[in-house]
């Protein structure tokens, strides 16, 4: 009979020997339906990055999703209140907050979930600032602590970890080494896939807003991972524009979601789809093959299978496309002149 276990003499003492398993063994693991925390979103054991500029709402995102998954809920809704990613069930969530003050948080709380649909034992969290100040506190790039909140997970019955965020929750002494993740990455992520926590981890972004701080070797482990944009013209508006979705269920559309105030004063997160057809209006100037707003205009509509758009109507949403910054005006126009000097030239041809 073979030896089903690799022994490993540098191991520390307290892990075991990792075990070997035959190909029908892991394919008698396939799922045809993964289990969703959030449908569309994030499935059982999957792990998704939020990250974004300072103040752009990714930890209002956050907190929302926390919310919906402790209290079978949508993050969000549309304007005729059908749910936009909702947990079919809900689920033991643990946050673990390095920044906001406790006051603010309690504050976010009730204005999220005014009716305390996230039960005190299905929404748990563990405030940085809710502590004594001699009170130790968990540093994910170190091993043992890494260790000791997988182990607390266990114990509680977590079903999904929410960590906000990477910088207040680490010390990295060098962001852009990818020896820094190592402990993160294997230590904390590798571990919670392989017990089947999911795990939304919430960063920021470059200087230029063009990705996330730090390595590239951190996106390893994601199933997802969203780069949220703040809206210029409109407070507490953004976009989640999906970087990566790697598994057909994550519906990775462009999303524009607004924080609104409800009319019992509670805030709602308002979605709004049309983040996707603007996306898809910008790439349409970018193909460089339409010289005309109106030309673009129905090439979106065969695109969609609609009807023909009013130019009102389309004018609206280049406007939108161009605030939202899908595309610039100044690149709007350059690609369509570039788009008559290659039909031009296809003439004198």
């Amino acid at each position: 009979m073979m030896n089903n276990k690799l022994s490993l003499q540098r191991k520390p003492e307290n892990r075991t020997n990792p075990l070997v398993a035959t190909a029908n063994t892991i394919k008698a693991l396939a799922r045809n339906q993964p289990e969703p925390i959030i449908e569309g979103l994030l499935h059982k054991g999957e792990q998704l990055m939020v990250y974004s500029a300072p103040g752009a709402g990714k930890s209002w995102f956050a907190l929302s999703l926390a919310i919906a998954a402790a209290s079978a809920t949508a993050i969000s809704q549309d304007e005729q209140s059908r749910p936009k990613w909702h947990a079919p069930k809900n689920r033991k969530v643990l946050l673990l907050d390095g920044e906001l003050d406790s006051a603010d948080l309690g504050q976010r709380l009730k204005w999220l979930d005014p009716e305390g649909r996230a039960e005190d034992e299905k929404l748990i969290i563990l405030s940085r600032q809710h502590q004594d100040f001699r009170a130790a506190f968990p540093n994910l790039s170190k091993e043992q602590d890494a260790e000791d909140l997988i182990q607390f997970c266990l114990d509680q019955g977590v079903e999904l970890l929410v960590l906000d965020n990477l910088t207040t929750l680490t010390q990295l002494e060098d962001e852009n080494s990818a020896s820094a993740f190592n402990t993160i990455i294997h230590g904390l992520l590798m571990r919670l896939k392989a017990i089947g926590i999911a795990c939304v981890l919430v960063h920021h972004s470059n200087k230029g807003d063009g990705g996330y701080r730090g390595s590239s070797a951190l996106a390893t482990t994601f199933n997802a991972i969203i780069h949220l944009k703040k809206e210029r013209l409109t407070r507490g508006a953004f976009t989640l524009n999906f970087q990566k979705a790697r598994n057909n269920h994550i519906d990775d559309k462009t999303v524009r979601m607004e924080l609104r105030e409800q009319a019992d004063g509670s805030l709602r997160l308002i979605c709004d789809e049309t983040a996707s057809k603007l996306e898809l209006i910008a790439h349409l100037v970018r193909s460089r093959e339409f010289t005309m707003d109106q030309e673009v205009a129905e090439a979106l509509a065969r695109h969609l299978n609609d009807e023909p758009y009013l130019k009102g109507t389309f004018s609206k949403w280049k406007q939108q496309c161009i605030a939202l910054q899908f595309i610039t005006l100044k690149e709007w126009y350059q690609c369509l002149e570039e788009a008559a000097e290659l039909a031009d030239d296809d003439l004198a041809l």
